[in-house]
């Protein structure tokens, strides 16, 4: 299933911002169409992935590849988007490494170094996690292969396990790199989670991923302001602001 346009910018814009620019810059040049943009985002990720099988992250002050670092949200963003072009082959090589950072418990570290998995930032971030759940629940229905679904859900029951929030439901954003938890609930990686909780639901039928579809969603529930019109960035100590 080829992306449009307006999916085209939304992958780009997740992917970040100063990547966004470069790549657009790029394809804008190069190619005309919807066909030609995408193809234009696939040749870039494609080029990204490096020799462990993750992609490369972006500076952000010179548009350069972190030819050393490649941060697992990204990752996992680029093996949605290779996914979403009928790449599964391509794909594979991220999808492996995105199964083979995940420690027993089911963590992932926030970013590893491109020539070998070994964590550049320890910290764990519950958006990271939930994206790489989507990532692998996917590659899972296109492959076949179970050990990518149970790699996904060997990282939920983590989250549920570790993250879950008993105050306003949610779930907390995740670890400090000295293995602190972070006190505050994020609005934004909670949506990630809900979209994740409720893709292992329909593949699992399960109802431990109806139960973190709830729970996330009295979390996004409570974060709307009426007043305001939005939802609130994120919850801390009963508050949110």
């Amino acid at each position: 299933m080829r992306i449009n346009t307006i999916d085209c910018t939304i992958v780009l814009l997740l992917i970040g911002c100063v990547a966004a620019q470069a790549v657009a810059s790029t394809c804008s040049s190069k190619n005309q169409g919807n066909d030609g943009a995408a193809t234009c985002m696939i040749s870039f990720v494609q080029n990204q992935i490096s020799q462990d099988g993750l992609t490369a992250t972006f500076k952000n002050a010179d548009k350069q590849p972190l030819v050393k670092r490649a941060d697992v949200y990204d990752s996992a963003l680029a093996l949605i988007l290779l996914l979403e072009n009928g790449k599964t082959n391509e794909a594979r090589p991220i999808a492996d490494a995105l199964v083979n950072v995940v420690e027993p418990d089911g963590r992932a570290r926030a970013s590893y170094a491109t020539s070998r998995l070994q964590a550049e930032d320890r910290s764990v971030n519950l958006g990271s996690l939930s994206f790489q759940i989507i990532a692998l629940a996917r590659y899972h229905l296109v492959s076949q292969q179970y050990k990518y679904l149970e790699t996904a859900l060997k990282i939920g029951d983590f989250i549920r396990k570790y993250l879950a929030s008993s105050d306003m439901g949610g779930y907390f954003g995740g670890f400090s790199p000295s293995g602190v938890k972070f006190t505050w609930i994020s609005v934004e990686q909670n949506i990630a989670l809900y979209a994740a909780a409720r893709l292992l639901n329909s593949i699992t039928s399960k109802q431990e991923w109806r139960a973190v579809m709830s729970n996330t969603a009295n979390l996004i529930k409570h974060a709307w302001d009426n007043k305001l019109g939005r939802y609130a960035l994120s919850v801390t100590s009963k508050c949110i602001r």
